[in-house]
């Protein structure tokens, strides 16, 4: 889960936020390209990278979103939702990614092709379990945000 804000839209694609796996293979990643926000899932091969991509269209500038994704490898998919939205679905042919070690990219891509985020992001969190029953809108809280821990 997090807030993120886009200031500008990117000229290629940004990433908001990036985990690194064990074999140099994303786990998992929220970008924004071509006016879409997608959510991907990997695992360690690089292999079944199945975005969730948010039917909302493109994001507004100057506008605080909050953002929802989860990769449930039992089932195979990716899912993506904004602002307390359904969520959106995305196939992952080969399980999700669960590395329990690598680094963590907020803003950038790891690929140092200038791919930085030109908004703000808040409240990031990493969850080890879905987020259950109100949870999701307790934090979203009617787009005021919350911090209730």
């Amino acid at each position: 889960t997090s807030w993120i804000y886009l200031a500008t839209s990117p000229v290629t694609f940004s990433r908001w936020w990036k985990k690194y796996g064990a074999l140099g293979e994303s786990d998992w990643y929220i970008t924004y390209q071509s006016s879409a926000l997608s959510f991907y899932c990997t695992n360690f091969a690089g292999v079944g990278a199945g975005p969730a991509t948010w039917s909302g269209g493109a994001l507004s500038t100057l506008t605080w979103y909050f953002v929802v994704c989860k990769c449930i490898a039992a089932n195979n998919l990716s899912y993506i939702s904004v602002n307390e939205s359904s969520f959106n679905t995305g196939s992952v042919t080969a399980g999700c990614g669960n590395a329990a070690s690598g680094n963590i990219y907020v803003g950038k891509d790891d690929d140092d092709n200038n791919h930085y985020v030109k908004g703000r992001l808040d409240s990031f969190g990493g969850w080890h379990r879905l987020p259950a029953g109100g949870e999701t809108a307790l934090l979203y809280n009617s787009g005021n945000g919350a911090d209730p821990w």
